[in-house]
């Protein structure tokens, strides 16, 4: 018995390997002082941010990077797997770091917090994207009068 699952997992770990190599290819983009952190499935567009994670960064192979906000020192940009939004990291008027989606050029909506929400730091809420689904974290004050953090959606 123990023969057999060393065989079967041998042959499954040889499939993934030969079909992982036949697939990716590396195509650089020429851009420099872009960190890629998010691609649509079919990866005509990568998003990401420069060094230190300002600024937001949108790019395809027809137009190059394009700048699409002043980002945050602790937000990653995403993009969805359709390509239709992109959510990163904003700084409203107050100099909070708010989860936020872009609205095209370089306008931001907030997505705000949860009540009661404070920042750490400057960090009030961050997210990440999915075809139909922001999540992220929102900084809270606990009953032992500490910041926490909580699991957040927005639809």
């Amino acid at each position: 018995m123990k023969a057999n699952r060393f065989a079967l997992l041998a042959i499954l770990s040889f499939l993934g390997a030969a079909s992982a190599r036949a697939e990716v290819s590396f195509l650089p983009t020429g851009v420099i002082d872009m960190i890629p952190t998010s691609m649509t499935d079919d990866a005509s567009i990568v998003v990401g941010v420069g060094f230190f994670q300002v600024p937001n960064l949108y790019y395809t192979e027809a137009g190059g990077a394009v700048v699409i906000g002043d980002g945050c020192f602790n937000g990653l940009t995403s993009i969805s797997g359709d390509g239709t939004t992109v959510v990163g990291c904003h700084v409203d008027a107050q100099g909070n770091e708010n989860a936020a989606k872009w609205l095209g050029g370089t306008s931001w909506q907030d997505l705000g917090s949860e009540t009661g929400a404070v920042p750490c730091g400057t960090s009030l809420s961050s997210t990440t994207a999915s075809p139909r689904l922001n999540t992220g974290v929102s900084w809270l004050v606990t009953p032992a009068t500490t910041v926490g953090v909580t699991a957040m959606a927005w639809v």
